[in-house]
């Protein structure tokens, strides 16, 4: 048990951005060049086939419908979830890794780099039936916001979540460094996003407010890949639209972030829809 531990904590070690060996700070080793495999395009229509009778001394199964699903919800939601690519050295290629955390309040707008690590979701829920694997699941992408590097969103919807996990994703935070990573292919990703019925869509850009950058106060940020693509979500039933920028910006950049985050809100959400977000935009 001892020496498995130590290996799991050596693995663990290897994964951080820098890590500490013999007093020196040596960088980690890059990721494998090797993309995690899709996921299979063809799946079984379990839900078309019809339920076997259940046992009968089966009190869950019993309850509503309504207050199981309050059960899903407390079971399987309510967290942040953060998934991403990390290098695995036993299969040779990266793999599609989550990790959980505390989902902030919609009152106090927290930077991903701020929340507070959770226990992860019991999945063995969804083992007992095939009834209840029907009705847990949707849970675990309704009500989970999730948080993703936007150069890797591709690559987790085909090899960790599936095309068909799309429909019910209902909150999305992408993240991008425009320093360590080149410009995202924007009209890709948000060809992407607009086959996810999104109500909440975050973005994180983590880099100071830069002239080069796509975000520059001195462009035009409508008429950027990035701002066409916003303004492509239009009509698509999104509630809540946010921006942030990583911390060490200078002042100024409250003062932008919330202009253009105003401006994009009334571009695309309509204020009857969500009173509440749209008079604390305006703030």
């Amino acid at each position: 048990m001892t020496k498995s531990k130590g290996n799991h904590n050596r693995g663990l070690l290897s994964y951080l951005p820098w890590r500490f060996k013999f007093g020196r700070q040596v960088k980690r080793d890059p990721l494998p060049s090797i993309y995690p495999p899709p996921l299979p395009s063809t799946r079984l229509p379990i839900r078309e086939r019809p339920l076997p009778q259940q046992q009968a001394d089966c009190p869950f199964l019993h309850l509503p419908p309504k207050l199981r699903q309050c059960i899903y919800n407390e079971v399987l939601g309510g967290r942040f979830i953060a998934v991403g690519l990390v290098a695995s050295r036993t299969l040779g290629h990266c793999i599609v890794h989550s990790a959980y955390y505390e989902l902030p309040s919609p009152a106090e707008p927290v930077s991903l780099r701020a929340l507070l690590r959770t226990d992860s979701i019991n999945t063995t829920l969804l083992l007992s039936c095939r009834q209840v694997y029907l009705e847990a699941l949707p849970t675990i992408h309704r009500y989970n916001t999730f948080g993703i590097h936007v150069c890797q969103l591709e690559t987790v919807i085909a090899s960790g979540w599936g095309a068909h996990c799309l429909p019910d994703i209902r909150s999305l935070h992408l993240y991008h460094d425009y320093h360590s990573t080149p410009t995202p292919p924007w009209p890709a990703v948000f060809q992407l996003l607009r086959q996810i019925r999104l109500k909440k869509l975050v973005f994180e850009f983590a880099f100071q407010l830069l002239e080069w950058s796509e975000l520059s106060p001195q462009r035009d940020v409508f008429n950027t890949a990035w701002g066409r693509g916003v303004l492509s979500m239009k009509g698509l039933g999104l509630r809540e639209f946010r921006l942030y920028f990583a911390a060490g910006d200078p002042p100024e950049a409250l003062v932008y972030r919330a202009t253009i985050t105003d401006r994009f809100c009334r571009a695309i959400i309509r204020p009857e829809i969500n009173p509440l977000v749209w008079r604390r935009s305006q703030c």
